[in-house]
Parts: C-alpha cells; structure tokens; sequence
C-alpha cells in the first residue's frame, strides 16, 4: 500500500505530459543499444551514453532503439524528441506501475504492459515493458536489460527467420516467433513449481 501511496504523491498536481519517473531503479545507469539491420546487414552497439551512439538510420533499413532502465528522465525525453512522441507516451514509458495499454497516434503506435520473468531464485518478476512501433522503426523501453527479445536478438544477428527481410512493425517481429513459441515457453516455464 505504501509504494501506492507514494505514487501518487510524485503524480499529485502535475499536468498531463509531465515526464516524471514513478518506480524502483534496477540498475545505476541506463544502457542503450542500437540495431540496425535490412536485408543483408547487422549493425548493432551499445552504450550508456546517448551521444556516443551512431543510430542514422540508413535508406531502407530499420532501426531498433532499446532503453534499459528508465530512470533518467533526460535520456527519455531527448529520445522522445528525436522521434517526435508525445510527451503523454513518455510519462507512460517512466511510469512503473502504469496500466497495459495501446494508443494509436497518427505515425506510430505505443504498446504498455507488463513482461513477466523468472528470477535465479525461481520468482516471477514483471517489469514495465513500452514498445513504440513505427513503419520502419521500433523503440522498446524496460526496466532492467535481459529479456523475452533475447531469441529475436538472435535470429537477427544469424540472419534467420523473416524478420529481416520485413518491415519495423509488429508483424515481422510476430513472424519470427515474438509473441509465438518463445513467450508461451516462458509463460509455461513460470507455472512450474518443481
């Protein structure tokens, strides 16, 4: 009841589109990676610094954008400006404890839930989850790093399945096994008591 309560006193009198971070911090600095890829090629980087990343996104090729921690506020909202979202997406994406929901703006598409994980000592743990879907590029927003994309990370690198050859949207992602066969393996994983 306390973290209720102390959520809505950070929220209490602020306007709508104020970007206010409401949770725990998981890790001490934000990490950013940056993958982009089309057809034939992979190019993928890290860093914890927003301006020491090369993410120009070429002709025809799609960009994926991961933040992981959502704390620093900054960060969030100059990614925010970069891409044009609204400032109401990035007081979602800040917001821990937010609701799942889906809102569709007239260039992209904001998605809010919650991932569900195991921990190394067997507990479920859920974390907040934004992904801001785009035509030719996605953005994803979490908590902490290491998570139900790891499997299209893969095929990505190796070249396999179709999401290479597809757009940034949902389907292509979707098409190679998000959403599929990796989501329910875990989802069944985290029903087991043994």
């Amino acid at each position: 009841m306390a973290r209720f309560l102390k959520k809505i006193d950070r929220k209490l009198g602020q306007s709508p589109g104020t970007v206010t971070f409401v949770g725990q911090r998981h890790m001490d600095r934000p990490r950013v990676t940056c993958i982009e890829y089309g057809a034939e090629t992979l190019r993928e980087e890290s860093s914890e610094a927003l301006n020491e990343l090369d993410c120009d996104q070429g002709e025809g090729r799609v960009l994926w954008l991961n933040v992981d921690g959502l704390h620093d506020v900054t960060l969030i909202e100059k990614l925010g400006q970069q891409h044009g979202l609204s400032s109401l997406v990035l007081e979602d994406v800040v917001d821990t404890g937010r609701r799942p929901k889906m809102d569709d703006y007239e260039d992209y598409a904001f998605i809010s839930l919650r991932m569900l994980s195991l921990s190394e000592e067997n507990q479920v743990q859920a974390e907040a989850l934004g992904i801001v879907v785009f035509k030719d590029r996605v953005l994803t927003f979490q908590e902490r790093s290491g998570d139900v994309f790891d499997p299209v990370r893969t095929r990505l690198r190796r070249s396999r399945g179709r999401i290479r050859q597809r757009g940034g949207d949902l389907s292509g992602l979707r098409a190679d096994g998000l959403g599929g066969g990796e989501l329910y393996q875990g989802n069944r994983g985290a029903r087991r008591t043994n």
